[in-house]
């Protein structure tokens, strides 16, 4: 079986990379998560840890949006290096197209 944990500080990391299991960390910004916590730069920065601790950081992207929502959320993840995410996690059949079409 695959565990994959969620974090949203760097903290935590260390306890994820310790108990050997864990190879995906779920790692999900506020602007498109609903349980997010942290920022895009925190979620980015999150992401150059796991992968320096040899962990898979994954984004997670759950929120349902309106139009309007979507043109916010996307103008926001335009700034996010996307290379530091190894997957993407969707719900929204929107953000699943914006993310085949304007991802590496």
């Amino acid at each position: 079986m695959q565990i994959i944990m969620a974090v949203d500080a760097v903290s935590d990391l260390g306890a994820a990379a310790r108990a050997g299991v864990v190879k995906e960390i779920l790692i999900a910004p506020k602007v498109i998560s609903l349980t997010g916590k942290i920022s895009l730069s925190e979620a980015a920065a999150l992401a150059r840890e796991c992968a320096e601790m040899g962990l898979t950081p994954v984004l997670e992207w759950n929120i349902l949006m309106t139009e309007n929502v979507f043109e916010r959320v996307v103008g926001a993840l335009r700034e996010l290096d996307w290379s530091l995410f190894q997957a993407v996690r969707v719900q929204d059949p929107g953000a699943l197209a914006w993310v085949l079409k304007h991802t590496p």
